[in-house]
C-alpha cells in the first residue's frame, strides 16, 4: 500500500462559529455553568455545561437523558411525544452529538488563537513578542492616560514595543515583514513567518469554542468534586 498524505488547512474560529450556528451545530454561551431555579441548581441552557450538549458525566441516570426536549428540562420516556413548554421542542430520543459546540463570543474584540500565540512567540521571539502585545500606559495623578515613553518608561528592544494586541492586529503585515527581513538568514523561521502572514484570518478570533461535555469528564463524591483542567479555565472565563 502506498503512503497516504493528509493536507491540513488552518481554520478560522470565526468562520467555524458561523458555520456551526447556521447548521445548528453550535450555540452562544451567555450563562454561567449553573443557575438557581426554584431553589435548585440546574445546568444553564446556554452555559458551558448546557443540556444542549446532551447527557454529561454528572447525570445520575444517563439513560433518562436519551429522551428529552432540546433544553433538557423535560427528560424520560414517560414524556415522549409531548412538547416542552419552555423550548417548544418535542420530547424524543436524542443521541449524544459530539459535534455540538458552545461558543464564547467577544463581540468586536479579538484575541490571538492559542495555537498561533505559541507559533508567534517562537518565530518572533520570546523577548520581542511579549513586548509587542504588552498594552501598558502612563497614568498621572489625575488619572489621565498617555502612551509610554521609549527610553524613559521602558527599553525599546524593537520598534513595535508596547503597541498592545490592537496595535499588533493593525500593524500585523508590517511587523511580519520586519521580522522576515530581520531573520532572513533563518530560512525555517522566515517560512513560518510567511505562513503566518497568509493565515492572518486564522490567527485572530472573536470566538472561542467550548467542546462537548462528553469530552470533559467530571465526577462527584460526598466531599469532593473532580473535573478536568479545561473546565478550571472555562468556568471562570464564562463567569
Amino acid at each position: 500500500m502506498g503512503k497516504k498524505i493528509s493536507k491540513l488547512q488552518w481554520m478560522s474560529w470565526d468562520i467555524v462559529f458561523m458555520d456551526d450556528i447556521i447548521n445548528n451545530d453550535g450555540f452562544i454561551i451567555s450563562d454561567p455553568a449553573t443557575l438557581n431555579i426554584d431553589g435548585k441548581k440546574e445546568r444553564a441552557i446556554y452555559g458551558p455545561s448546557s443540556p444542549l450538549y446532551g447527557s454529561t458525566w454528572g447525570d445520575e441516570q444517563q439513560w433518562m437523558e436519551k429522551y428529552r426536549c432540546e433544553c433538557g428540562r423535560f427528560k424520560g420516556l414517560q414524556f415522549r411525544g409531548e412538547i416542552c413548554p419552555f423550548c417548544l421542542k418535542k420530547i424524543e430520543a436524542r443521541e449524544m452529538d459530539i459535534k455540538k459546540t458552545g461558543w464564547i463570543s467577544l463581540g468586536k474584540e479579538k484575541v490571538i488563537n492559542p495555537y498561533w500565540y505559541k507559533v508567534l512567540l517562537r518565530i518572533i521571539g520570546k523577548n520581542d513578542f511579549p513586548d509587542i502585545i504588552l498594552n501598558s500606559e502612563r497614568v498621572d495623578k489625575k488619572g489621565n492616560r498617555s502612551p509610554l515613553i521609549p527610553g524613559k518608561d521602558y527599553d525599546a528592544k524593537n520598534p513595535f514595543a508596547c503597541i498592545g494586541i490592537e496595535g499588533f492586529i493593525e500593524r500585523f503585515d508590517e511587523i511580519i515583514d520586519y521580522y522576515m527581513r530581520k531573520k532572513k538568514g533563518k530560512r525555517k523561521i522566515v517560512k513560518q513567518l510567511r505562513k503566518a502572514k497568509m493565515n492572518k484570518q486564522a490567527i485572530f478570533t472573536s470566538h472561542i469554542p467550548i467542546y462537548s461535555t462528553a469530552l470533559r469528564p467530571q465526577s462527584a463524591t460526598s466531599d469532593t468534586f473532580y473535573y478536568t483542567g479545561i473546565d478550571k479555565m472555562i468556568n471562570p472565563m464564562v463567569n
